[in-house]
Formats: structure tokens, sequence, C-alpha cells
């Protein structure tokens, strides 16, 4: 791998997530250009927030945001969120909600 020259390499990866395979490639440099493909927008907010100049805003607002009942059921509960806002509220339930699965919140209910 020590030979391997990078220059014209363009890395897509699909279905991001947790993005591990862009990020190791990044790390590593072994493409010139990475995309990041995620078609589900709230992971998608993640991803275009840490990457972006919104990324220390996250960081506070992870560090410093208090944890109980009722602010994760109003964050989460917000209608009309910024495109941060998402990204947060994505950690969020990712954090609290069951098993950190993100696909069906039933009847709107906490599962802690």
């Amino acid at each position: 791998m020590k030979q391997f020259d990078s220059s014209g390499v363009r890395l897509v990866e699909p279905f991001v997530g947790g993005g591990i395979i862009s990020l190791s490639a990044a790390f590593e440099n072994l493409a010139h250009e990475i995309v990041m493909v995620e078609r589900d927008e709230e992971v998608a907010a993640v991803w275009q927030t840490i990457l972006n100049d919104q990324n220390a805003w996250l960081a506070d607002r992870i560090l410093h945001f208090d944890l109980n009942y009722e602010n994760a059921r109003q964050v989460i509960e917000k209608v009309d969120k910024s495109w941060e806002e998402v990204a947060f509220t994505t950690i969020l339930k990712n954090r609290i909600l069951h098993g950190g699965i993100l696909a069906i919140i039933l009847s709107n209910c906490f599962a802690w």
C-alpha cells in the first residue's frame, strides 16, 4: 500500500451511515475525492453539519445539553428545525431511543 497512488481515485460510499469507510479512506489518504451518499435525511443532516462550518455549534450543543425527559421530548417534538437542529435531534434520538434504532418510533413514545 505504500506505493499506492490515490491521486485519481474517487471513493463513493453509498448508505454512508457512520461513515467508517469514507473516514478511514480520508485518514489513510486512499482517495483523492470522497463522496458520502446517504438517503436518510436525518443521517445526512448529521454529516452535513459535521463537515461544514456548524460543527462547532453541534459539538457545543451536545456538550452542554441538559439531558432529561422533558428537554429530550421538547427537542424531538419541535417541528420547524434548521438543518443543524435536525442533526442534533438525530444524535439525541440515536442515544436515547431503544437500541439507538431510528427507523420506527411507535406512537411518538419514548422507549427509555
